[in-house]
């Protein structure tokens, strides 16, 4: 068995959604994943609406506008997977990958209040939802007026004021190392609890997110090669879920795909996942309950 102290330092950077996901880690390997830019869309037609996603927020420049055709020019400023969709219309655009755009082109809008949202799971109820007002009585001079009259010194200004909001102070904790016992099998025993808590994803803004252990993102296992594993899940949850090792290699029974390889754990109620760590690896735990 390898000792502990050789162990290599390894930071998995990831924001999932509302669910915090976990990083399991094996040794010493570490991902970076670059995503390249993409536009394209209908040519613009109406009223310009562009639109800013991030973690967890949508942005409309501007909020207002007057009825008729709108282009919506949509921008995943985020760090993770986002999409946009207008529900009421049955419109919405791709899932968007970092610094990816997306032009959506609605004919005849009508007046009325339209709400938006990101589909991606968890993200609207992390507050990734807003609501554009179509009003006759917006005077379409003043909409032209508010998109693309910004100087290079201005975008600069808003740019490095948002890169310096992190990272906020917020409460909680996230991706601390999860400690363990050892039992009288030679196991080491980890154990998680699945809860909902109240997640400040922005200083005062606080949603309900779905932790391990109170933490978002979730606390960090680490294990030697040639470590016998088990993980203790209990489910406090208000529905049923499962745990997946992604990027693991582990048993079938451990897998962690419910109904296929276990039953689903319900509310309540608890699973023991087991399995000896065979390879050096970086992987990521999370629930594969749908």
């Amino acid at each position: 068995m390898n000792s502990e102290s050789a162990w290599t330092r390894t930071v998995v950077v990831a924001m999932l959604s509302v669910m915090g996901l976990g990083t399991l880690v094996l040794g010493a390997i570490g991902v970076v994943a670059v995503a390249n830019n993409s536009g394209g869309g209908d040519s613009l037609t109406g009223t310009q609406v562009d639109v800013h996603l991030t973690e967890f927020a949508i942005e409309l420049v501007p909020p207002a506008i007057p009825p008729g055709d709108v282009t919506f020019l949509v921008h995943n400023d985020g760090t993770v997977d986002h999409n946009f969709a207008i529900p009421s219309l049955g419109v919405r655009t791709a899932n968007l990958k970092p610094g990816e755009s997306e032009t959506l082109v609605v004919r005849d809008l009508g007046e009325g209040d339209l709400p938006v949202l990101c589909e991606v799971a968890g993200h609207d109820a992390a507050g990734m939802k807003a609501t554009l007002t179509v009003s006759s009585d917006i005077d379409p001079a003043a909409v032209a007026a508010t998109v693309g009259t910004m100087t290079w010194q201005q975008m600069d200004a808003m740019m490095e004021a948002v890169a310096k909001k992190f990272p906020a102070k917020t409460e909680g904790s996230g991706n601390s190392e999860l400690g363990y016992t050892t039992s009288a099998d030679g196991f080491k025993v980890f154990d998680l609890t699945a809860k909902v808590i109240s997640w400040e994803v922005e200083p005062g803004k606080f949603v309900d997110g779905w932790a391990y252990n109170g933490q978002i993102p979730a606390p960090i296992i680490r294990v030697t090669t040639g470590d016998k594993v088990r993980i203790n899940l209990k489910n406090e949850l208000p529905e049923s879920t499962s745990l997946h090792l992604h990027g693991i290699r582990v048993p079938n029974a451990a897998d962690g795909v419910d109904p296929y390889t276990q039953p689903a754990i319900k509310p309540g109620e608890s699973f023991v996942y087991e399995f000896v760590a065979q390879e050096s690896a970086v992987g990521m735990y999370h629930s594969h309950h749908n």
